[in-house]
């Protein structure tokens, strides 16, 4: 842009308020926001007299045609539009530059990705759009981080009991005197506070303080990038390196590619770039990474069942006043519905309710039996967030007998009995609406008893830990088909990627599971990295959680051993040709105060069929290295090994022999599993189990 026209800008900045610049209305789409601020963005042009030296710099005119295409637009173009608005001029730092900006990379991280053989030629071309930080991105960083931290202040004003003092140890009150520096935060000081924040003690992996390390890191990372010269050829070289292992990916989708893509896309994250490249990676090189099957007949063990059910009756029919008892025999069984938008299964009841009662009208008595054949449904759906239910229906026809009249005068009596038997048809449907309407309200309580206990169940023991922990799928659908209830699941989290793939088929069951080991890795990423956990409390852990039996007195020797996981990668798992390894990769151990430096320990197991089933054998023992490439091992490296493989060995054991499981039903066993398939095949694990008869043990 010429001087005097950035004179002029520079000038009219004195006098126009920068604060009147919208930001993003929470209603709007990325495309009428990018529309809207264009549209500011010409009109403050054209007040500062500018625009028309601005316009062809900017390519404003080939934005708004491109802005009337809205979904349609061309990718390329806006991509190369938005390449220049991260031109040299530092006039593109002030903030009406920068909010078009970042509306623009919103807008082209909406746009349809491209497909999966385009992705590394995408990642090149992303090379002419680097977007340098600006004053504005660090304003922007430093009120997310006040925000993380006023979330943070919150949640510590109301500790939960036992709960660790967090104030005195993290100091969040000195980030904000860090903060409140007139001559900004001295970035040190904030470095001391990321690593208060990342020191890996179990509970900070919780929401409150994972927004505030990821807000101090991305303070800290745009602080130290403004003006770096080196920042744009250090982008243009990731953005190769990328492009060759998407290449790779598409050819052999490994878990050491998927983790090198994935490093390579956190510092695009970090760096503030290509945001719109990051969101496309993610798209077409994930598929969901978990699938689990459950049959109709398993899901009805919760439910299901035999009804017995005895309790009085009252009602009022032709002006009699019925008082009665009644007995309900039937059946409750389950039908599921085909949908694909939520798990749906109906509650159906088929039975009869036998009821001995007596009519009171003034001083006349009608002793009457009758039966009841009830019919009736009721729907249940299951999405990701609740249980819901609908208003059951019910359907009922009464036959009754009348067995007598006492009115004190045979007369009388006689004369009731005729007119009460001239009633009768009428009465008996009168009594068959009632009836309806009752075991309606009856099979509504009933279920809305389940389904509160239910949604309790759900979210206290699943949906809110996992939330809380950033641990929630970023995709978890439910659906149904005639047979059985279906969950799919991706889980991402700290990955970048996905199953590559969609799961191999497998063999039919009660119960079957197809989870990929990019599941796995990703899971164990998000909760594990960088966390310090000993033996004691992953003890409690697998018994709290997953119902392991307490380690015997026996076993204990008094010492508690604690891991520090690596930063990436804390777990890695691979599923192939029937055998699984599992890594855990530890930066550092320790034992009381003696500290030991980091190993990789790794067990390979063959899956295979003995005399008792399906079981997994350990190849050879425990491999136990230093992190890096293999290399002779020193003394002390030598007697720590010795150490972890007597301690992983408790965990990793030469035999895994798959115990039945058992499903539940009000303290009470209602179902036992058998695992009948066990499988690994290009990354996914296959497991099947069988519904078998109870047994004792």
């Amino acid at each position: 842009m010429c001087r005097c026209a950035a004179g002029a800008l520079g000038a009219c900045v004195l006098v126009i308020s920068i604060s009147s610049i919208r930001s993003y209305a929470a209603d709007e789409t990325p495309v009428e926001h990018a529309r809207s601020a264009s549209a500011r963005l010409t009109q403050w042009l054209e007040n500062s007299k500018v625009a028309d030296a601005w316009r062809p710099v900017l390519r404003l005119d080939q934005l708004d045609r491109e802005l009337a295409s809205g979904a349609a637009a061309d990718r390329t173009a806006v991509a190369e539009i938005l390449g220049r608005f991260g031109g040299g001029d530092p006039a593109l730092g002030m903030e009406p530059f920068v909010r078009t900006r970042q509306a623009l990379e919103d807008w082209l991280a909406s746009l349809p990705a491209p497909q999966p053989g385009e992705m590394a030629a995408a990642a090149r071309a992303a090379k002419s759009v680097f977007l340098p930080r600006t004053a504005v991105d660090l304003q922007d960083a430093k009120a997310e981080l006040i925000a993380a931290l006023d979330r943070l202040d919150a949640q510590l004003k109301a500790p939960a009991p036992g709960e660790r003092d967090w104030k005195a140890f993290l100091r969040p009150d000195a980030v904000r005197e860090q903060l409140a520096r007139k001559r900004g935060p001295q970035l040190p000081a904030l470095d001391a506070a990321y690593q208060r924040f990342a020191a890996g003690h179990e509970g900070l992996g919780r929401a409150w303080f994972l927004d505030v390390r990821a807000g101090l890191r991305n303070y800290l990372t745009i602080a130290r990038t403004i003006g770096e010269p080196r920042l744009r050829k250090q982008y243009e070289t990731v953005l190769d390196a990328l492009a060759v292992r998407l290449e790779a990916y598409q050819k052999s989708p490994t878990v050491q590619t998927a983790e090198e893509i994935d490093q390579f896309l956190d510092w695009l994250d970090q760096a503030g770039q290509a945001k719109w490249l990051i969101l496309s990676v993610r798209e077409r090189l994930s598929h969901p990474n978990l699938f689990v099957e459950v049959s109709d007949r398993l899901v009805a063990t919760r439910v299901a069942g035999p009804v017995d059910d005895t309790g009085p009756v009252r009602d009022c029919i032709l002006g009699t006043d019925i008082h009665a008892t009644g007995h309900t025999t039937g059946n409750l069984t389950l039908e599921m519905v085909p949908s694909a938008d939520c798990g749906q299964f109906d509650l159906v009841f088929s039975g009869n309710t036998a009821t001995d009662s007596v009519g009171y009208r003034g001083k006349l008595q009608v002793f009457v039996s009758g039966v009841t054949r009830i019919g009736a449904r009721k729907r249940l759906s299951l999405d990701q967030e609740k249980l819901t239910s609908s208003r059951a229906e019910s359907a009922a026809d009464t036959d009754t007998s009348i067995n007598g009249v006492c009115a004190g005068n045979r007369v009388v009596e006689r004369v009731a009995c005729r007119r009460a038997e001239k009633k009768r048809p009428e009465a008996e449907y009168i009594a068959s609406r009632h009836a309806e309407d009752r075991f309606t309200e009856q099979m509504d309580q009933r279920a809305e008893k389940l389904v509160a206990e239910a949604n309790e169940r759900y979210a206290e023991k699943f949906r809110r830990p996992l939330v809380e922990r950033r641990l929630f799928p970023e995709l978890l659908r439910f659906s149904s088909t005639k047979r059985a209830l279906e969950v799919t699941a991706m889980q991402i989290g700290e990955g970048s990627v996905a199953a590559p793939s969609s799961p191999p088929a497998v063999k039919a069951g009660d119960l079957s599971v197809r989870v990929h080991q990019t599941a796995v890795n990703n899971v164990t990423a998000s909760a594990l990295a960088g966390m310090i956990l000993d033996e004691k409390r992953f003890q409690e852990i697998l018994t709290e959680n997953f119902g392991a039996p307490k380690r015997p007195p026996e076993e204990d020797d008094g010492e508690n051993w604690a891991i520090t996981f690596a930063r990436r990668q804390p777990v890695i798992v691979t599923f192939s040709g029937s055998r699984f390894t599992v890594t855990i990769r530890g930066r550092a151990y320790s034992n009381g105060e003696k500290q030991y430096p980091g190993m990789d320990v790794t067990a390979t197991y063959r899956i295979e069929r003995g005399e008792k089933g399906l079981k997994a054998v350990r190849e050879g023992k425990l491999a136990i290295f230093p992190p890096g490439p293999r290399r002779q091992l020193a003394a002390r490296e030598q007697a720590l090994r010795t150490i972890l493989e007597h301690r992983f060995g408790k965990f990793f054991e030469p035999e895994i022999l798959p115990k039945d499981l058992v499903v539940m039903r009000d303290g009470k066993p209602a179902a036992q599993l058998q695992l009948g398939g066990w499988e690994t095949a290009d990354g996914w694990l296959l497991l099947t189990w069988k519904q078998v008869p109870l047994t004792k043990t």
